[in-house]
């Protein structure tokens, strides 16, 4: 008994066409930026014949192209912006100047009085009493008499009460303005140094440059105390104007410079 060998079965030929082979194909950008790149047969997924394989390459080639081309371009469009962007705030930054005091103080709701009672408050600030004094020229200061800066001129030139130039001084302080600031040089003027010390004191809280002019005054006191606290009254202006600037700059850089509607 022979022992037979099992024939082994013909292995057919795989149906090929005859331009098969793998390629390589370009497929898209992905959201990373990262090329995918899959292998296929060409001509079974897109029908490509030997003859317009090549142009199908050609075209997704353009595509390639275009795909970096616009990435690079974008880009190159954010650099520009932000570019432009840093020089206009530069350019804000040092356009900033600080703010220049008002001429007058100025207040929305004001009481109008009639004639007479503005002519009688402008006599009591001439009255025998100094409260009486310094109540009528308050009211006239707060109500914005046309007036009120020639009166208050006045009493700091001939008032003989060292309180009531004291509340005079600290009255007109509290409005930060050209004239306030004008008023108080002419305190600087007066015969009592403790007056003139308290006039400087509130002057260097205006944080203006125009406080430093009127503060060269005191500066050339005769009185070496007036001259020291002048120097320092000068240097915390200055101080304050500095501070200020700086904090409008940071404002400034915080703030979006192109808003997206």
């Amino acid at each position: 008994m022979s022992c037979r060998q099992p024939k082994e079965a013909k292995r057919l030929p795989i149906d090929r066409p005859p331009n098969w082979q793998p390629r390589h194909l370009l497929t898209q950008l992905n959201g990373r930026g990262k090329i995918d790149l899959i292998t296929v047969r060409a001509e079974r997924l897109f029908n490509l014949g030997p003859k317009d394989i090549h142009m199908k390459w050609f075209l997704m080639l353009l595509v390639f192209i275009a795909g970096i081309y616009y990435l690079v371009n974008q880009r190159g469009m954010e650099a520009r912006r932000k570019a432009a962007a840093d020089k206009t705030k530069q350019e804000q930054i040092k356009a900033i100047e600080e703010m220049p005091l008002p001429v007058r103080p100025e207040k929305e709701h004001v009481i109008q009085f009639s004639m007479q009672t503005l002519q009688t408050l402008r006599t009591l600030a001439s009255d025998s009493n100094e409260k009486v004094r310094f109540a009528a020229i308050e009211l006239l200061w707060e109500l914005q008499d046309e007036q009120a800066p020639s009166v208050i001129k006045r009493m700091l030139q001939e008032e003989t009460d060292t309180g009531v130039k004291k509340r005079l001084i600290a009255m007109i302080a509290k409005d930060k303005s050209k004239l306030s600031l004008a008023l108080l040089s002419e305190a600087m003027n007066d015969y009592d140094k403790n007056t003139r010390l308290l006039a400087v004191e509130a002057i260097g809280g205006f944080s203006n440059k125009e406080a430093i002019l009127v503060l060269n005054k005191g500066m050339k006191d005769y009185d070496e105390e007036v001259r020291l606290k002048s120097i320092e009254a000068v240097n915390r202006v200055r101080g304050d104007i500095e501070a200020n600037k700086e904090q409008q700059i940071k404002e400034l850089v915080k703030r979006p410079l192109f808003t997206v509607n």
